[in-house]
């Protein structure tokens, strides 16, 4: 018997149709789109790896463009710093090779060329990438250093570079041209050189003193203020011998000055006319030590002065604002005073904090790594290139002035990350005109 189903008789098949179609409707999407599902409901059991890969992917993602941008900071601060040692570079080889030939302003085409560099300098301190700042620490936001013309010469009422170091100068070199020191006139064969008063920064100190002079009683340095003492008896100094006098300079540096004793009337420079008698050795001696302390007090003790100067003001921080002479008068001075917002360029506006400058800006680069790359503009290094690059900038000298040439010579030895003897003091105690021609590198 064969049984036969009616229209009336529900079937499947039209179900299992439209099931399919609704299949092959997703598999097209999903070859269209990529996707396995349009929603993470559709996904079932797999909706958490999805969640938690998606995740991941977006974290690389932020990682990569972070990277991305530092890579670009990073970039823009290496070309800068390259760029710096270059022009650095081109002043010390400037000084070397440039003849001491002083224009009508009172500088040389050396210097010239260090005030161009100078403010190419304070450009580079100033990169910025998309206006965050690379030199100015946490604070990106700041451009960190100000105008050159600002640093040299100040700006209404506030004193640039150039003042603080003419008034340094004049506390360094005191009313008599002695460098703070004084040196009276002989007293029976007896001369003596004192500090002119105790405890100030300014001007020579008396540091040592030795001595192969026959017949002569060497004291000191001693007492307070300090003072050395030479005292010639009847036994007279041999043609030939002599004292040689030590003394620490402003910037911290030292200094000596060799007398000889000579029987050839007159004495050659650096050397002091036997007498007759004490009396009369001690006045000679004298008045070879006042020349040559004044000599000294033109070229090592100016050249000095300056690089303090500029140390004052360009080394700075939150404790310890810009240094300047407590004045006036200045030529007798006794104490430094604190530059304020007000009277003083503060140069560097940008974060100022003693801590390690990378730690003040960091990125997180992957899971556990984060990459601190902090720059600041007013690090020791960066500084000190354009600290010596300004002192430069701003000095003056006179081609009238026979001493001028060996300040240029010394002062142009001055540079970042130079020894403490980094001035050449031979050029000052033999006044080798030849050297001091040459002389300006000194090795930074």
């Amino acid at each position: 018997m064969v049984s036969v189903f009616g229209v009336g008789r529900p079937s499947a098949l039209p179900s299992s149709v439209s099931n399919l179609s609704a299949e092959l409707g997703n598999l097209q999407i999903q070859l269209g789109t990529g996707r396995k599902a349009q929603s993470y409901a559709d996904l079932g059991s797999d909706r958490t790896l999805a969640l938690d890969l998606r995740s991941q992917i977006s974290q690389i993602q932020g990682y990569q463009r972070t990277i991305q941008t530092v890579s670009l900071r990073l970039e823009v601060a290496q070309q800068s710093l390259t760029r710096m040692d270059t022009l650095l570079a081109e002043t010390r080889s400037s000084l070397s090779l440039t003849a001491y030939d002083v224009g009508a302003n009172g500088q040389t085409l050396a210097q010239y060329g260090a005030q161009e560099k100078a403010q190419e300098i304070v450009a580079l301190l100033n990169s910025n990438v998309n206006e965050t700042y690379l030199f100015a620490g946490k604070d990106s936001n700041k451009v960190p250093v100000v105008g050159i013309d600002t640093i040299l010469d100040g700006e209404g009422a506030r004193d640039g570079l150039g003042t603080l170091i003419a008034e340094r100068l004049l506390a360094d070199t005191g009313s008599n041209g002695f460098g703070r020191l004084d040196i009276p006139a002989a007293s029976s064969g007896a001369v003596t050189i004192t500090e002119d008063s105790a405890g100030h920064p300014f001007g020579l100190k008396l540091n040592a003193v030795t001595s192969e002079l026959t017949g002569t009683a060497i004291a000191g340095p001693t007492g307070s203020p300090t003072s050395i003492g030479v005292t010639f008896s009847s036994t007279p100094p041999l043609a030939g011998q002599s004292i040689t006098y030590t003394f620490d300079l402003p910037d911290g540096t030292t200094e000596t000055l060799a007398l000889t004793a000579t029987t050839t009337n007159p004495p050659a420079e650096a050397q002091f006319l036997i007498g007759a008698n004490a009396t009369e050795t001690g006045d000679n001696f004298r008045a070879a030590v006042a020349a040559q302390v004044t000599t000294l007090v033109a070229t090592s003790v100016s050249a000095a002065s300056a690089s303090q100067a500029g140390t004052e003001f360009f080394e700075f921080d939150s404790a310890t604002p810009p240094q300047r002479v407590d004045g006036p008068p200045f030529e007798s001075a006794t104490a430094l005073v604190d530059g304020t917002a007000s009277d003083t360029v503060f140069w560097y506006t940008g974060e100022i904090e003693t801590a390690n400058p990378r730690n003040a800006v960091s990125a997180r680069i992957d899971d556990g790594y984060t990459l601190k790359y902090g720059l600041r503009a007013n690090e020791a290094a960066l500084r000190d290139g354009l600290k010596f690059s300004a002192i430069l900038s701003v000095l003056k000298f006179d081609a009238a002035v026979e001493t001028d040439a060996l300040r240029y010579s010394d002062q142009g030895a001055v540079g970042p990350g130079v020894s403490d003897q980094r001035r050449p003091g031979k050029c000052a105690r033999d006044r080798d005109r030849s050297c001091a021609q040459t002389a300006g590198s000194g090795g930074y």
